[in-house]
């Protein structure tokens, strides 16, 4: 990174001296470069996932843009956000810390869309009745992260990853159609998440009440389920992509695999017809085209994912199936990389000890600091300067106080760099 380094100098009885010596570095003795790794336990809250307390009360953890509208001549509109972002506490404070987006989505040929779809227009544009929303949004997203994460924007996500629909142990049921994508902020992610240290819990079917509308109400405690990505029989397998990085399963409480977790993109990727009961009917109100406010009681997948708005959709999932209580719903630990260059700036005994100010000398050219004749001079190291090959200066560093450098010292100032 530099090759040079500087020392200033001070006189005796503190007066400033400006004199700035160099010397160039020996690369291989006096160059010392390594690499640490330093972890952090992130806790995210189910209260924080929720946006509300136990009693319903929103706290403001969860911002909505609302960025899409929907609707026609004679229909209602419908306004959606694409993702929504979770924060460790309102996020209407300046204090607040966003920890995680979270949005859904669809594979273009899963049975959800093929479901729902009406059929195709000319330019092979796919056709969705009034009874769906945003239909071609959630397409759209499964598609950017199959992009991003897959590099095949076409391509489907599969649990366990290492299967393929050539292989002879495939099974339709690892591709993943319908889609949780949550993705873990830097502030939090670091560098990456820590292998096999991921663990989530949540609700696998909501409340289940008799004559009760389960759209938002938690169900009981006892149905909160663990995924991890380790699983209960083996230590999970880990994949390597090198646009991606590394990346492995993620397994519920029997080693069965329901999704994804992509480490050095801090990305987690869930199957919800394996996460959730798809069959479980989810009834209550929600806003439709066709009505401000329609009832609705119809299966968990397709029915409300493809009826409801993605708002709509994470607003279930956040305020019912992470739980409202002040415990866990994620827990991971995250990896900082430092790089570590440590310059020892070596003075040996006969330099640095005189300095080229003009207060270091007097009137008739003896040296100030010099109280009888034959005393040494010295000079005092006060910073050190690193430069580059063109002499321009980089970093500084200011030592604790000033260190006397005579004839008789032998010195060596050890200079560190984090980054």
């Amino acid at each position: 990174m530099t090759d040079i380094f500087n020392s200033s100098a001070a006189i005796e009885g503190g007066t400033a001296s400006t004199n700035i010596a160099t010397k160039e570095f020996d690369n291989n003795n006096d160059k010392l470069s390594k690499k640490t790794k330093v972890n952090q336990l992130i806790d995210i809250l189910q209260i924080d996932m929720a946006g509300k307390d136990s009693s319903g009360n929103s706290e403001g953890t969860r911002k909505k843009y609302e960025v899409f509208v929907t609707g026609g001549l004679g229909l209602n509109s419908v306004t959606s956000s694409m993702f929504q972002t979770v924060f460790d506490q309102d996020h209407t404070l300046q204090t607040s810390n966003e920890l995680l987006d979270l949005t859904i989505g669809n594979w273009f040929s899963g049975s959800t869309v093929q479901y729902t779809k009406t059929g195709e227009d000319a330019s092979g544009k796919l056709l969705f009745p009034s009874s769906s929303l945003m239909m071609r949004e959630k397409i759209e997203i499964y598609r950017h992260y199959a992009k991003n994460l897959l590099n095949d924007a076409d391509g489907f996500f599969v649990s366990p990853y290492h299967e393929t629909s050539t292989s002879s142990t495939w099974n339709n049921s690892y591709r993943i159609e319908d889609a949780i994508f949550i993705n873990i902020k830097r502030l939090f992610a670091r560098d990456r998440i820590y292998k096999k240290q991921f663990v989530m819990r949540m609700h696998q079917t909501g409340s289940q009440v008799s004559g009760e509308s389960n759209i938002d109400k938690v169900p009981a405690s006892s149905t909160l389920h663990y995924f991890k990505d380790v699983s209960s029989s083996d230590v999970s397998t880990i994949g390597t992509n090198p646009s991606v990085g590394t990346f492995s399963n993620l397994y519920d409480e029997s080693g069965s695999p329901i999704g994804l977790i992509y480490y050095d993109k801090a990305i987690i990727v869930l199957d919800a017809a394996r996460v959730f009961l798809p069959t479980q009917s989810i009834t209550g109100s929600i806003e439709t085209v066709g009505n401000s406010q329609e009832v609705v009681s119809a299966s968990f997948i397709p029915d409300f994912w493809s009826s409801g708005s993605i708002d709509q959709v994470v607003d279930h999932i956040c305020e019912t199936r992470f739980d409202r209580g002040n415990t866990s719903s994620i827990v991971f630990l995250n990896q900082t990389d430092i790089n570590t260059t440590t310059y020892y700036c070596r003075v040996n005994p006969n330099e640095y000890n005189f300095s080229t100010n003009p207060t270091f000398i007097d009137e008739r050219g003896n040296f100030q600091i010099i109280e009888e004749e034959g005393d040494e001079p010295f000079t005092y190291i006060t910073s050190v300067g690193l430069y580059d090959e063109s002499h321009n200066l980089l970093a500084v560093a200011k030592l604790s106080r000033p260190v006397e450098k005579n004839p008789d010292t032998d010195l060596t100032i050890s200079v560190r760099l984090d980054f």
